[in-house]
């Protein structure tokens, strides 16, 4: 499962695997067989199947009959859920440096009322 889960995250995360990624993404949109992700990515049929055979072996995608293809989600959905969390730790750690860089003494540009002197007018 960590392969397959190294093999989407090159996929889609790096320009590492260009054509990988549209063919990815074109199963993502519906396609399931090799010439309609050819037809919608534009690419060749040879290309196509090179990166399906390639998705497959990874386990990033499912050949449940011949010449079909499908997006294995619960490995997507695993993606995902890894992918939310380290951008919850992001969120977490820059907030925790705005807090620290906020308890900094600040100098203030209003200042506080000051009372009035006494004996003055009345």
């Amino acid at each position: 499962m960590s392969d397959a889960l190294d093999c989407l995250d090159r996929v889609l995360n790096t320009g590492r695997a260009p054509t990988q990624r549209r063919v990815y993404k074109s199963l993502l949109a519906g396609k399931a067989a090799p010439f309609e992700v050819a037809v919608d990515t534009g690419l060749d049929e040879n290309p196509v199947n090179i990166a399906l055979c390639k998705l497959v072996k990874a386990g990033v995608v499912d050949r449940p009959v011949r010449a079909r293809y499908y997006v294995n989600t619960a490995l997507l959905a695993l993606h995902l859920s890894d992918r939310v969390k380290e951008l919850e730790e992001k969120i977490v750690k820059k907030r925790g440096a705005q807090v620290r860089t906020s308890q900094t003494p600040r100098s203030t540009s209003r200042s506080a009322p000051q009372p009035a002197p006494e004996g003055g007018p009345t």
